[in-house]
C-alpha cells in the first residue's frame, strides 16, 4: 500500500567497502586525483577534492568511486595529447 511506501517500511540500504591502491609503473607512479582526462565533470560530480567518492552519494552501476590515472608513454599518446 501507499502507506508502507510513504513510511519506507521496505527501504534498505546496501553497503559495500572497497580498495584501491596507487602502484609504481615503470612510467612512474599512479596518482589518485579528481582531474581524469575525456571525463566529463556530470561523471565526476560526487567526486571530492582528492577524488574519492563524497559520503553519502547515492552511487548506482557504472559510476567512479575513486579518481585514478596512470602515467602513459609518449608513444601511447594521441595526436591531440602530444599537443
Amino acid at each position: 500500500s501507499e502507506r508502507l511506501v510513504k513510511d519506507d517500511v521496505y527501504t534498505s540500504v546496501h553497503l559495500e567497502e572497497y580498495e584501491s591502491e596507487t602502484r609504481d609503473t615503470k612510467l612512474g607512479p599512479e596518482e589518485i586525483t579528481r582531474e581524469i582526462p575525456n571525463v566529463g565533470e556530470d561523471a565526476l560530480k560526487d567526486l571530492d577534492e582528492m577524488g574519492i567518492i563524497r559520503i553519502g552519494a547515492e552511487v548506482k552501476e557504472g559510476d567512479i568511486l575513486v579518481g585514478k590515472v596512470t602515467p602513459k608513454g609518449e608513444k601511447d599518446l594521441s595526436a591531440e595529447e602530444r599537443l
